[in-house]
């Protein structure tokens, strides 16, 4: 009998609005404790954009909060991922 392996799957980043007083700005803290923490909030230089922070580093801003939200999930599949070894490793 044969036993397929599934891949890895990276979970799904969960968005919570911030504390209060954050001018609408949204957070993900990721899974597992690995220590990366999203937000996303309007952009202040561009009207009508979405910046994309990790942690306090700025990761460009985004037509929306969904395209923001996507690259930040992008952004942590990809650390995740890069750290797993392949059946050739």
């Amino acid at each position: 009998m044969q036993v397929k392996i599934r891949p890895p799957r990276v979970k799904r980043l969960e968005w919570e609005d911030a504390p209060i007083d954050s001018d609408g700005m949204e957070v993900a803290y990721t899974p597992g404790g690995v220590g990366i923490v999203y937000l996303v909030r309007d952009s202040s230089e561009k009207k009508g954009r979405t910046s994309l922070w990790k942690g306090f580093e700025y990761y460009g801003d985004h037509p929306s909060r969904e395209e923001a939200k996507a690259a930040a999930q992008e952004d942590f599949e990809r650390r995740i991922l890069s750290a797993l070894e392949g059946d050739d490793g």
